[in-house]
């Protein structure tokens, strides 16, 4: 099946598209051309039409122009007064359309060509202009267009995958090819075979009896019960319920107790010795299976298929070759309970997604209550705990402790490789190594970065190298000669009129940062201008020099002020306990 990447530029007197295949290797491009597009449509509607933003954005300005309709009307419906596009007209609708959305990772098509160190390549056409465009105004943009597109293919080569895994699920259940421009959250609802459900009474909350067991902590389990109700709620009312938490110490760690899974974790905390990870395997989707915790609107059919996945996710794990089938099955059995807070969702039951998740925190609290006073604890979160053994002769009651905590939910715990250090700096944020010397890392300061997540890679290097081989952050630091390691990437929101540089005013969104030792380039500013205000970008250095250009190949130049980025890693050790 072709693949038509696709990319539309609108302005009030002209509108522009570009649409390459790769396979094929043919570009077209259609300038206020009506008919050669409808052409194009009638000629691949069959085919799978990708772009970035295309479900909110770009298929309405393409339907759009197919059923006569100004795109710049659209355009504004969509952008300026903030509405969907499908609310612009019924006609939408017989105009079918495959596409698949490359807008996943929450940022912005710019924000990511500046993460990979690509040309951060912003048009210099105006399109708010109340003319016709010139001719190398045109240009201008058809380059511009062009660009994008290219960036779009070369994104969609890196997450290929998650195209692979839709489209596995999409076979697998003999669903309509279409589906393909759907979220995966859409994607989940029609694979259960979800129909929609009245709910009020989300919190008439359901408790396993096996919870009775909690004593020294029954605070917690008496402070969500006193929820417990069927009577419905307003929204203000609900908002409010869903803010409030419990603050509780739990073997001797502070924990807070709430609606979004189990948080607790020794701030600032470094440690060598034996420490088990205790993982729940698949924690939600055997609370959903085990207590029967599926969302009402969710068929008999739908309930086997996503018990079936569940299983089956366990099994392929010894399959690498089946890991796209493998991948979509855990999307499936991990989706549904965030379908489940989804008021748009078919599958939306708020109360069954409060039972996995107060019954989850619950019944880790009984493990730790358990184990308590055998290990201690150093963190407990959402689906595990990490407790160090003051002896390895203590392993073999803690795995007896966690058999019989394991008959009493339904639920299985795997260990993982015994840990031998930790750095940890709150329940978010860790890097932990094992006895194997494998790594596994959490939070932005820590985690291993991709061309896709790029931000001040060389302080993420700096300070996992110094944690992991004890190396000096200056010697890292110091020794790197590539540029791209030392970008900091900010984007301009809405909120802000244009951003202040070394004197100069700039209207592009996205920007890359370095430090600098020019003292008289100064900082770079977000500017409101109503309130006449300059605000400095966060995390950004007093003295800053802004390269958008290609730097993939390009050294450290000489005036890089690598102190600033020594002292920033020393700040963010420090917030480890291991500095």
């Amino acid at each position: 099946m072709s693949l038509h990447f696709i990319d539309f530029e609108v302005f009030k007197y002209d509108w522009l598209c570009v649409i390459a295949n790769p396979i094929t290797k043919t570009e077209t491009v259609i300038v206020n051309n009506p008919t050669e597009l409808d052409a194009y449509y009638k000629a691949h509607k069959d085919e799978i039409f990708i772009g970035y933003n295309i479900r909110d954005y770009d298929s309405y300005i393409f339907k759009g122009i197919l059923a006569g309709f100004n795109p710049y009307d659209i355009n504004e419906w969509i952008i300026t007064k903030g509405l969907k596009g499908y609310q612009f007209s019924s006609v939408f609708r017989d105009y079918p359309l495959i596409t698949y959305d490359l807008l996943q990772l929450n940022t912005s098509l710019k924000q990511l060509e500046a993460m990979q160190g690509h040309n951060v390549y912003e048009s210099e056409v105006d399109f708010r202009l109340d003319r016709k465009l010139t001719k190398k105004e045109l240009e201008e943009t058809i380059k511009y267009c062009r660009n994008d597109v290219e960036e779009t293919i070369n994104l969609f080569t890196q997450l290929k995958g998650d195209f692979d895994v839709q489209l596995e699920l999409i076979r697998e259940f003999k669903l309509p090819i279409s589906y393909m421009g759907k979220t995966q959250s859409q994607l989940v609802a029609e694979i259960m075979q979800a129909q929609r459900v009245d709910c009020k009474d989300e919190f008439n909350l359901n408790f396993p009896p096996y919870l009775n067991r909690i004593h020294k902590y029954k605070e917690v389990v008496d402070w969500y019960r006193g929820f417990k109700t069927d009577r419905e709620f307003t929204d203000e009312e609900k908002k409010e319920l869903y803010s409030k938490k419990l603050s509780v110490v739990v073997a001797g760690v502070k924990h807070d107790f709430g609606w979004g899974g189990l948080h607790g974790a020794l701030a600032k905390y470094y440690g060598e010795g034996y420490y088990l990870h205790i993982d729940v395997s698949q924690y939600y989707p055997s609370l959903t299976v085990g207590h029967n915790y599926f969302s009402r609107a969710t068929s008999e059919e739908g309930k086997k298929r996503y018990d079936m996945m569940r299983k089956e996710s366990i099994r392929l794990k010894k399959f690498p070759e089946l890991k796209t089938k493998r991948a979509g099955y855990k999307l499936c059995n991990n989706k549904a309970y965030g379908c489940m807070k989804d008021k748009y969702n078919a599958l939306y039951d708020p109360l069954m997604a409060n039972n996995i998740c107060v019954t989850g925190q619950l019944a880790l609290l009984l493990l730790i209550e358990m184990l308590e006073g055998v290990c201690q604890l150093i963190q407990s979160n959402t689906d595990g705990l990490i407790v160090k053994l003051a002896s390895l002769d203590d392993y073999e009651l803690i795995d007896d402790i966690c058999w019989e905590w394991e008959q009493l939910t339904g639920v299985s715990l795997a260990f993982d490789p015994i840990i031998t250090r930790i750095y940890q700096k709150d329940v978010n944020n860790y890097l932990f190594i094992n006895e194997d010397g494998d790594i596994e890392a959490k939070g932005a300061y820590v985690k291993s970065l991709s061309p896709l997540d790029n931000d001040l890679p060389i302080v993420n290097k700096a300070i996992r190298e110094y944690m992991i081989n004890g190396t000096p952050v200056e010697d890292t630091i110091n020794s790197c000669d590539e540029l791209i390691q030392f970008q900091k990437i900010v984007k301009l929101s809405g909120k802000y009129d244009y951003v202040e540089w070394n004197g100069k005013k700039f209207y592009n969104k996205c920007y890359r940062v370095f430090a600098t030792t020019i003292h008289n380039y100064g900082n770079i500013c977000k500017v409101k201008v109503k309130k006449g205000t300059a605000e400095k970008f966060a995390n950004t250095p007093v003295n800053c020099w802004v390269e958008n250009g290609d730097i993939r190949a390009r050294a450290v130049p000489a005036h890089i002020d690598r102190q600033w980025y020594i002292e920033l890693a020393h700040e963010r050790l420090r917030q480890f306990g291991g500095n």
